[in-house]
Order: C-alpha cells, then sequence, then structure tokens
C-alpha cells in the first residue's frame, strides 16, 4: 500500500520531537506502527481476543496481513527515507525500525539532566522578540514547552500563561498590566 502523506526529512538540527511524532503517525497510517513499538500490537490484540466475533476477524487479519519481516523491512525503509544523509550515516547499522528510532532517541532527544536545565532556564528566561510575529513568538514558547514535557517536566497550564504574559514585549505592557490587575 503506497501512502500519500509524506514525512520531512530530519537533518538533526530540526525539532526532532516533531518530527518524531509525524513519523510515528506515518507508520501507524500504514499500520505499522505495531513492527516499530510491539507492545503496542500486544494491547491491540489483548482488546481483540475478548470477543468471539473479533477471534474470526483476527484470522482473517492475520492471513491479510504481510509478514512480520516484510512489515519491518517496510517500517525501516521509511524511516530510512525520512532522514538526511548525515543522519541516517549515524543509525545505518541498525537492522530493526525500532532499533533505528531507539538510537535516533538516544542521539537526538533531550532527556539529560543538561538537557531538562538548559530547557528549564530558556523557558524561564524566554521573552518575545520584537522582530518576530506574535505567533512565531507563540510556536517558540509552545517548543520549549513540548520539549520540557518530553523529558518530564510538566508546566500547569495556568504557569505557563503566566510566563507567556511576562514575555510580551515592551510594547504590550498596558495589556500585560491590565490582565496581571484586573479581578475576574
Amino acid at each position: 500500500m503506497l501512502s500519500k502523506h509524506e514525512v520531512e526529512k530530519f537533518n538533526g538540527t530540526g525539532d526532532y520531537t516533531m518530527w518524531k511524532e509525524k513519523l510515528l503517525v506515518h507508520l501507524d497510517l500504514l499500520d505499522l506502527l505495531g513492527v516499530v513499538y510491539p507492545e503496542l500490537e500486544e494491547i491491540e490484540k489483548g482488546k481483540a481476543t475478548e470477543t468471539d466475533d473479533s477471534k474470526a476477524e483476527d484470522k482473517k487479519a492475520e492471513v491479510d496481513k504481510p509478514s512480520k519481516s516484510k512489515q519491518q523491512s517496510k517500517a525501516r525503509s521509511i524511516i530510512v527515507l525520512s532522514l538526511a544523509d548525515n543522519v541516517l550515516r549515524k543509525v545505518t547499522k541498525e537492522k530493526t525500525a525500532s532499533g533505528m528510532l531507539k538510537l535516533l532517541d538516544d542521539l537526538y532527544s533531550p532527556n539529560t539532566l543538561s538537557s531538562r536545565i538548559h530547557l528549564t532556564q530558556k523557558l524561564f528566561g524566554f521573552a518575545m522578540q520584537q522582530n518576530m510575529s506574535i505567533e512565531r513568538n507563540v510556536d517558540d514558547f509552545l517548543r520549549v514547552i513540548a520539549n520540557l514535557e518530553n523529558v518530564d517536566v510538566a508546566i500547569s497550564d495556568e504557569d505557563q500563561a503566566v510566563m507567556l504574559l511576562m514575555s510580551l514585549p515592551p510594547q504590550f505592557s498596558g495589556l500585560r498590566d491590565t490582565l496581571r490587575y484586573s479581578k475576574t
């Protein structure tokens, strides 16, 4: 089955978390996510075997499904095609899709103590740039929040709102003061 969806190539400098999310959605659309994360497939099997009707459907689906090695090969191929050459060179020795993703996580996922400290500093020091649009500034802010959530640092919605409000450029000081001192 060919897909009309494509994932942009990850070159090692962009937002790894968002790229990975898009890749996983792409694999899911092609019914290959269970190859990369076998535990998901086991959960689905557990749900499906609860009823007798689903057992018959499962047998039919097993006949229609390509072999595991074929699925593994397809998933790996999709990952390879979604990587720029400089990143591909680092993971090409991995022969499974799940192995490639684990190695990519190790290389590009900010999950170390120093990464958490850096991201937390980035959040608390965040200030909107006057030369950028509000949308772009908010996107940068949300990127920092998403990266922190990926390293298991939770920031409440209320705290996010306060930090975003305090990061507004000087020309929004009137709005900031109005929101800060309003009685609602």
